[in-house]
């Protein structure tokens, strides 16, 4: 994967994407603070703030290797992608998850969330888990919704535990190469920054908020299958819940001295946009919410 941060700067590759957490040794290891973010952010707004702070070093960050930020995006492409846990059996409470075995993806995830919890991380392919659950060696798998039902996790699995609130920020880039962009006219130069720039504006104004006008699924459909499916969701116990928002937090605090400059501002923002939008306005939460009122 490094080879697409110089095949950009070489020019080898004129326009593209970038996702940020893929490159940590060339964009730098702050990146990694992203993947916590979803764990301590109540609301969508948060996101959006957080967005807005980290832009100018995001693009310092790219231009330093030679490539022009054309839009910046969020790789959870709607406001509403949390990515549940389907479970064979039920989690009470924190005594549940000793010893758990679960299959989640990240290494950050599994370092700073799950160990903490005394959760045994799997490492198997998404595609195997459904013969491991069968087979009685995962207790249960965590990503999107559709994924998990796709792979047919419904059959083995009765319960799905949201662990967050919203998605986190994830960045993701439309890039170009400096040096391809500099060889083209001012004007066209002019019209693929702009175009760029309209595309960010449409993805955080509306896109975002309004996955099915541009053909993008909704968790909260997938979530509703699930449901209609026979499965049991809801919030991971309240004791979960705050533990794993702690252990979030300490996370990023310690990616925060091990990475920089650059790693304590972004922590710094991190912090400044929880504490600016503290209440619950997940559209996942207030879904929930509203099925739990209707029984």
């Amino acid at each position: 994967m490094p080879q697409y941060i110089t095949a950009y700067s070489q020019n080898l590759i004129e326009c593209g994407d970038l996702l940020s957490i893929m490159y940590p040794t060339q964009l730098g290891e702050w990146v990694h603070i992203s993947s916590l973010t979803s764990y301590v952010f109540s609301s969508p707004k948060s996101i959006i703030m957080l967005k807005d702070k980290m832009r100018k070093t995001d693009e310092e960050s790219l231009s330093a290797k030679g490539i022009t930020l054309l839009a910046l995006i969020n790789a959870n492409l709607t406001i509403d992608a949390v990515t549940p846990i389907f479970s064979k059996k039920p989690i009470r409470g924190l005594q549940d998850l000793k010893g758990m075995r679960l299959r989640a993806p990240g290494k950050i995830l599994e370092e700073y969330i799950w160990k903490p919890l005394n959760v045994n991380v799997l490492e198997i392919p998404i595609s195997e888990v459904y013969m491991a659950m069968s087979r009685g060696l995962c207790d249960a798998a965590k990503s999107g919704t559709q994924r998990l039902l796709a792979l047919g996790l419904h059959e083995v699995c009765r319960y799905v535990y949201l662990d967050s609130y919203v998605s986190g920020f994830t960045p993701s880039y439309i890039v170009c190469s400096s040096k391809a962009l500099a060889q083209l006219p001012k004007e066209m130069q002019g019209k693929i920054l702009e175009a760029g720039k309209r595309v960010e504006e449409i993805f955080w104004n509306d896109a975002y908020f309004n996955p099915k006008k541009y053909g993008m699924s909704s968790e909260i459909d997938a979530l509703n299958e699930a449901q209609a499916k026979g499965m049991e969701i809801a919030f991971l116990p309240s004791d979960v819940f705050e533990r794993i928002q702690k252990s979030a937090e300490e996370g990023i605090k310690d990616l925060a001295q091990k990475t920089g400059e650059q790693g304590k501002y972004f922590a710094e923002q991190v912090f400044q946009a929880k504490n600016k939008y503290p209440s619950r306005e997940s559209a996942v939460y207030n879904w929930l919410m509203t099925i739990k009122k209707s029984k």
